[in-house]
């Protein structure tokens, strides 16, 4: 299970760097900041629904096609931990190896000019947000762990749907 489970992050890691990475060489900032939210949520629900073949996987090949809820939630656990490091790490060498941050900063202002606000409001309200978040989070190693723990809750979740749909007693 150990094995299959990590090969399945991995492959789950791998779906979700690259839709990101097809999102962002064909121009994400067309797409606006909402919009490039929406893809990188479901970049991530794609990527870990590895978590479902691994449990259906562990339950028909290691346990003899019963599994508990328990048993389905540890294999789906280590894929979410897996993928979920994989991004955050990721996410680091994307922070430090292009200008992300600023082409997301200038989506989201463009994102409050379309919906009503001035250049300038934008900048100010921008600003203004950025004053209050801690600068640990806006550091390479703090992006790394905000998409860690962005995709890791979000594993968890599959993870907790997949058992229950694929428990056999």
């Amino acid at each position: 299970m150990t094995k299959r489970s990590v090969i399945l992050g991995l492959s789950g890691g791998a779906i979700m760097i690259g839709l990101f990475l097809l999102s962002y060489a064909f121009g994400m900032e067309q797409l606006g900041y909402s919009a490039s939210e929406v893809v990188g949520y479901v970049s991530m629900i794609l990527g870990l629904s590895t978590i479902f073949v691994a449990i259906r996987n562990h339950r028909d090949h290691d346990l003899g096609g019963t599994i508990t809820f328990a048993q389905a939630l540890k294999a789906g656990t280590i894929v979410a931990l897996v993928a979920a490091a994989m991004f955050g790490l990721f996410t680091m060498v994307l922070y430090e190896t292009t200008d992300i941050a600023e082409q997301l900063s200038g989506m989201y202002e463009q994102d409050l000019v379309a919906n009503g606000m001035s250049p300038e409001e934008a900048k100010g309200a921008f600003e203004q947000q950025m004053a209050e978040v801690p600068a640990w989070l806006t550091s390479t190693l703090g992006q790394g762990f905000l998409m860690f723990m962005t995709v890791f809750p979000l594993g968890l979740v599959v993870s907790a749907i997949s058992g229950a749909i694929l428990k056999r007693v």
